[in-house]
């Protein structure tokens, strides 16, 4: 259904742009719950994004992502994209997702996993709570281009 939403949102083809049906395909996703975590992931990702005939709305974003069960998810993919979006929120009411989701990053980061050391890079690049942020991320861009990173570098 988000698929369908996104295809009538005009994002794959221009000539498809129908906002009516793009809004009745997202509102088809919504009603559809419970769903799966990817599914919650995707509407999540569009009220963030403002895509796929949802308005950009975070707030409701936030909520629909509160429905997953970070600690017991299995799909370290959608795991991640998850922890990238705490990570990336400036709602408190998420503080403590954020720190769990800096935890699971980290473990990633430390294992060598490349993508979970440039979210952290990043994140502690724009980092401006912490004054060893900095430290942190010139710290997490070393490994990067000791792992071969070209653009740590």
């Amino acid at each position: 259904m988000i698929k369908l939403a996104g295809i009538y949102n005009g994002q794959e083809w221009e000539d498809l742009n129908n906002s009516d049906l793009s809004q009745y395909w997202f509102n088809q996703a919504l009603a559809s719950y419970p769903c799966d975590s990817e599914n919650i992931l995707k509407i999540a990702q569009s009220y963030q994004q403002g895509k796929n005939g949802a308005p950009n709305d975070n707030r409701l974003a936030e909520i629909w992502l509160l429905k997953l069960d970070f600690d017991a998810m299995d799909n370290s993919d959608e795991k991640f994209e998850i922890a990238e979006f705490y990570l990336n929120s400036t709602s408190p009411t998420l503080v403590e997702k954020k720190r769990d989701a800096l935890k699971y990053i980290e473990s990633r980061a430390t294992d060598g996993n490349q993508q979970s050391i440039e979210l952290l890079a990043s994140y502690y690049l724009t980092d401006t709570t912490d004054k060893q942020s900095v430290n942190k991320a010139i710290n997490w861009l070393e490994k990067s281009a000791n792992n071969g990173n070209v653009a740590s570098m």
